[in-house]
């Protein structure tokens, strides 16, 4: 018999079929299925699919071929644009496209790139044709965005992330409180920024007082920035009164709330409306620089959601354009102001934009459903504030250039020490027309009769108007030239002191003290740091009366300045207990009589306490007089005086600006303390 063939051992044997239970438990097993299982159905190719990839890559292969050829502006020809789209009378803004919102995920992003928004638009359209087709399959969202895999950790770099509440109901205050903070927001900071429409944010107010758990976090975070916001118009009395705390206490709490409800709602990722007004709300509470680069986020997001072109252009419906203008403006103006006040030369907001000013027109007229243009309300409404701002940064957009003519620096200056007729000419126009456009609106949308607001509005005009008049007369015309303005710093200190009468003159004249707060934002207090630590130098002259004359009101009218925990009342305290020594030997050894000592200077030795005893007031004698009043100026190693600019530089670098509700930091403090020790205050001996 032949031997039967060996089996291989390696050899395996086929896997029996598995039943449809077996497969699928995805378990081996030896039972034969009676029933096969399913052939997995394949997918058919899908026509509308493949013909929008086609379409991607023939707009990039066009991309690709047209950044390699040079242009032919000879051979271009122009589209005919349509009758419908607006025309500007800036040339700049005719030849570029309106644009596209697109909305994805609730987020609106704007494009202008016509080859990228159409490319979005393929993309998104693919996007819908392969959820449609495994619509049974339960799966998580796709994210085409392909930086989505990488951890983002923005929003914890910019509001935190070691809250003290994880929770933001935990921050909220009582139904009854809201309620209070609400009317107090509509009362004295509604009618003075108009970014929020209180019609459509009231169901929201009543829902945070009845169930605060069902509030997306985009309101949330809004709501919050009303409540903060409300705090800053309150004394501590009034906040006692509501809260049964203090302003600094209640104010950490509800911007704690704020940068919670921001970071919940990912606010760098979800563009909308609401966040963006909530964060323009919340800015500005930290120091002047910081508050410059922190608006700068403000103006990204609404530049990602296209708000520096107006609605009308892009289509968009009358109330979002009408409220999109509204925010814009806001933002613009606040990146003005604090990049002026930060010590740059102008905003860098883009230009050209064509977003054009609000309308004239009170809540009550916005209808959310509205599809036809609002018409321009003629007569009193409660915009006017936010107008006669507006006029502001429109002239400035206008003329970019006008604040480096204005404040006339060393550059066209030292030499000549006049303008140049052009010079001249320029800064006159643009006074006139503002000035037109701020009588314009006061005499169109505002009446005294109307109410508080309306009364505001004319004390404000008249301070725009007197502030810009006096800055921009030329230090020979001022009445001092030739007896007390000699110098640079001579005219620099009479600006400080007329800068700093114009705060407390506006203080005095305001009628209504809801809107103090107002008022202190546009409070300068390195103006003020300049005043004070020159009268240290000067002991005699009429602007230095004029200057001693302002420390009692400034105290009067800001008396948060003695809160010790502040470095920045901590130095303002030690200039003046140091000039105020330095005035009284002096005043002694001159009229030998001792001068009665003021009471603000009892109140700082007793508020600001130890912490003036690193202050060097009342250990230096002082030095002998110049020619007018003045200790000899301190000049550098080289001999020569320092340049005007060195004060600025220093003194900006060290102090941050005013905010009541800081949070103390004593290692801080001793830090920016140092920096004053050196300070110069000297004055040159030459123009």
């Amino acid at each position: 018999m032949s031997a039967s063939p060996k089996e291989n051992p390696s050899s395996k044997q086929p896997r029996p079929l598995a039943c449809v239970l077996c497969q699928r438990r995805k378990s081996k097993a030896t039972c034969s299925p009676s029933i096969p299982a399913p052939v997995r159905k394949r997918r058919r190719p899908n026509a509308e699919l493949q013909a929008r990839l086609a379409r991607c890559e023939e707009l990039l292969a066009k991309y690709a071929e047209a950044s390699e050829e040079p242009l032919d502006f000879e051979t271009m020809t122009v589209p005919p644009q349509s009758s419908n789209i607006p025309k500007y009378q800036n040339n700049e803004l005719n030849w570029k496209p309106a644009g596209k919102l697109v909305v994805e995920d609730g987020a609106v992003r704007f494009m202008d790139n016509f080859l990228w928004a159409t490319v979005y638009e393929e993309l998104r359209g693919m996007r819908e044709l392969v959820e449609q087709e495994d619509e049974a399959v339960e799966a998580e969202p796709h994210d085409w965005d392909p930086g989505a895999s990488m951890p983002d950790y923005s929003e914890y770099l910019l509001v935190g992330g070691n809250a003290a509440y994880d929770d933001p109901r935990d921050l909220y205050p009582s139904a009854g409180q809201i309620f209070r903070l609400w009317q107090m927001f509509l009362d004295r900071a509604n009618s003075l920024t108009k970014i929020v429409h209180a019609p459509t944010l009231q169901p929201f107010v009543v829902e945070a007082a009845s169930n605060p758990g069902s509030l997306p976090h985009n309101a949330e975070a809004l709501l919050f920035a009303v409540y903060s916001l409300s705090i800053i118009t309150m004394t501590d009395e009034e906040c006692m009164t509501i809260l049964g705390t203090t302003c600094k206490t209640a104010f950490r709490r509800f911007s704690s709330g704020v940068r919670t409800s921001l970071f919940r709602a990912d606010f760098l990722k979800a563009h909308d409306l609401t966040t963006l007004q909530a964060l323009v709300l919340h800015m500005g509470r930290c120091n002047i620089h910081g508050a410059w680069i922190l608006n700068g986020i403000c103006v990204r997001i609404a530049q990602k959601m296209g708000l520096h072109r107006d609605g009308e252009l892009l289509g968009l419906p009358p109330f979002e354009t009408e409220m999109r203008r509204r925010i814009w403006w806001q933002i613009f103006m606040l990146d003005s102001k604090f990049s002026m006040i930060s010590g740059l030369s102008q905003s860098l907001l883009p230009r050209p934009s064509d977003c054009r000013l609000p309308k004239n027109l009170n809540d009550a007229d916005l209808h959310t459903g509205a599809t036809e243009r609002y018409q321009e309300r003629e007569g009193p409404t409660e915009m006017v504030i936010p107008l006669l701002i507006y006029q502001i940064g429109f002239c400035i957009h206008q003329q970019q250039d006008i604040e480096s003519l204005m404040l006339h620096s060393e550059l066209s200056t030292l030499s000549s020490g006049r303008r140049t007729k052009l010079q001249s000419a320029q800064i006159s126009g643009f006074i006139k027309t503002l000035e037109d456009r701020l009588n314009n609106v006061i005499e169109k949308n505002s009446d005294p009769s109307a109410g508080p607001v309306h009364e505001f509005a004319g004390l404000l005009k008249s301070l725009v108007l007197q502030k810009i008049k006096e800055t921009s007369c030329t230090p020979q015309e001022q009445p001092e030239w030739g007896t007390e303005i000699l110098t640079p710093k001579d005219n620099l200190f009479k600006w400080s002191v007329m800068v700093t009468e114009q705060s407390i003159n506006a203080y005095k004249l305001n009628k209504h003290p809801g809107f103090h707060w107002f008022l202190k934002l546009l409070f300068q207090y390195d103006v003020v740091i300049l005043m004070v630590g020159q009268l240290s130098q000067r002991l005699t002259g009429a602007l230095v009366e004029r200057a001693w004359q302002q420390i009692p009101a400034l105290y009067e009218y800001h008396p948060e300045f003695l809160d010790p925990s502040q470095e920045y009342n901590i130095a303002l305290g030690n200039f003046i207990l140091r000039a105020w020594k330095i005035r009284e030997d002096y005043l002694c050894s001159r009229h030998g009589i001792q001068p009665n000592e003021p009471d603000y200077v009892e109140t700082l030795r007793k508020n600001l306490g130890s912490h003036l005893s690193r202050s060097r007031a009342g250990t230096e004698p002082p030095r002998s007089l110049g020619p007018h009043g003045h200790h000899p100026a301190t000049e550098a190693d080289d001999g020569h005086p320092p340049p005007m600019d060195q004060l600025f530089s220093r003194y900006l670098s060290a102090n941050a600006s005013w905010d009541p509700l800081a949070m103390p930091d004593p290692e801080h403090i001793n830090r920016q303390l140092s920096t004053f020790d050196g300070l110069d205050m000297g004055t040159p001996t030459g123009w």
